[in-house]
């Protein structure tokens, strides 16, 4: 039986009595996907802008710079969801918060490159990192480890997230991380390997098409930058609604949680690199070659309600753990992509290096949304569930009669 929200405060929760409360009728969950976005935002500008500003910098210094990622915030962030995301509105939760990365991507492009020709390239990371100081002042003082410590959340809304999800932080606590069962976990690895594989394709994209724009169609760094708009906005438009879609189709029982993650797994890996690969066969016409790019990367944002919802859905109290695993292996590719695509287009005029890199890319997509298709899942594994003594067992069920008036 899916569970309401109650419409009124429910007397069985009970707050911290430390917390100072405020009156606020703004679900706090959203507020939570809201900052996320914003931060999501700053990564995704502070992870691509040097994409573009690479073009102003070599203008000047004569050299070439490697693309590394960090992103020890994404998981952190991540791992919020275990205490905060009811399970039927996971998917449109993260994809909030996650299209700030393709909001930012689209965003940073004609933003780096408009600054860096009017101020200079040093001006964008000025400008980035205050802006990310300002957001983390607000992010301390807003944001909270679960719903209960929360300054402005109701009762009701706590009674909500804790009933639909079935632990509260404190038993999180209490529990002991299945190191082993994790790790010899199918659909663990099935996560690591999506992952790792769209990561790939992603940021080696992101990394060398304002390049490929410049060297084959000869657009300078501002024109480069623009082009990037659009599907990345694209991108944030397609990921707010596929989680949309999802979690609604997932409600009404139209599609299974481990078929809808799949699915959009292979819409995210595959269709995403096959429109990448057949806009590198249009180098001669530069406006079908960005339509098809387009395409591709606003598809990509399917990938938010696929196997990154995956690890919240399979080990809800362990996702901020799994997930910092397979984003440690996922952020190889941050250099290593780059650096490929650095011994692979020697000639950066060649049309038929650029194609094999993008074929290249393209492996992995494929391989990536294969073999999730057969071992991901979205169903939450025995090893992952809350471990109780019989005697807090019996409490719980005590607890659970005498606030029966409560509950949904």
């Amino acid at each position: 039986m899916t569970i309401e929200e109650p419409s009124k405060s429910s007397e069985s929760v009970v707050f911290t009595h430390e917390v100072p409360r405020r009156n606020c009728f703004v679900r706090q969950r959203y507020v939570l996907a809201a900052l996320g976005f914003m931060g999501y935002f700053l990564i995704g500008c502070l992870r691509n802008c040097i994409n573009v500003t690479v073009l102003s910098m070599v203008r000047w210094n004569n050299t070439e710079n490697n693309v590394t990622d960090a992103g020890a915030a994404v998981p952190a962030y991540q791992c919020c969801w275990s205490s905060w995301a009811p399970p039927l509105e996971r998917s449109i939760l993260n994809s909030i918060a996650l299209s700030g990365v393709p909001f930012g991507i689209g965003f940073v492009y004609p933003f780096a490159g408009y600054v860096s020709e009017t101020l200079g390239w040093e001006a964008v990371f000025y400008i980035l990192g205050g802006v990310t100081i300002g957001w983390s002042v607000v992010w301390i003082i807003i944001v909270s480890d679960s719903p209960r410590t929360n300054r402005c959340i109701t009762a009701a809304e706590v009674a909500y997230i804790e009933n639909s999800i079935g632990f509260t932080l404190k038993d999180m606590q209490s529990q002991n991380v299945p190191w082993g069962a994790i790790m010899k976990s199918r659909s663990v690895w099935a996560i690591f390997v999506a992952h790792f594989c769209d990561n790939w394709s992603g940021y080696t994209f992101n990394a060398i098409l304002p390049t490929f724009m410049s060297k084959i169609f000869n657009f300078n760094v501002f024109k480069s930058g623009a082009v990037m708009t659009a599907p990345y906005i694209a991108q944030f438009g397609v990921s707010i609604l596929a989680g949309y879609i999802t979690d609604a189709a997932r409600k009404r029982k139209w599609i299974s949680t481990s078929a809808a993650r799949k699915v959009n797994t292979i819409i995210a890996l595959s269709f995403l690199n096959i429109f990448m690969i057949t806009a590198c066969y249009c180098a001669t016409d530069s406006t079908t070659a960005v339509v098809l790019f387009g395409v591709g990367v606003a598809l990509r944002g399917c990938i938010f309600s696929a196997h990154l919802s995956s690890l919240v859905d399979i080990a809800p109290m362990y996702s901020g753990v799994i997930f910092g695993i397979s984003n440690t292996i996922s952020s190889i590719p941050g250099f290593l992509g780059p650096l490929t695509a650095g011994l692979v287009i020697t000639d950066k005029t060649s049309i038929s290096q650029w194609q094999t890199m993008f074929w290249i890319n393209g492996a992995f997509g494929f391989f990536g949304s294969i073999f999730f298709f057969f071992f991901g899942s979205g169903v939450e594994r025995n090893w992952a569930k809350m471990k109780v003594s019989e005697e807090e067992t019996e409490i719980k069920l005590k607890q659970k009669s005498a606030h029966s008036d409560d509950e949904c």
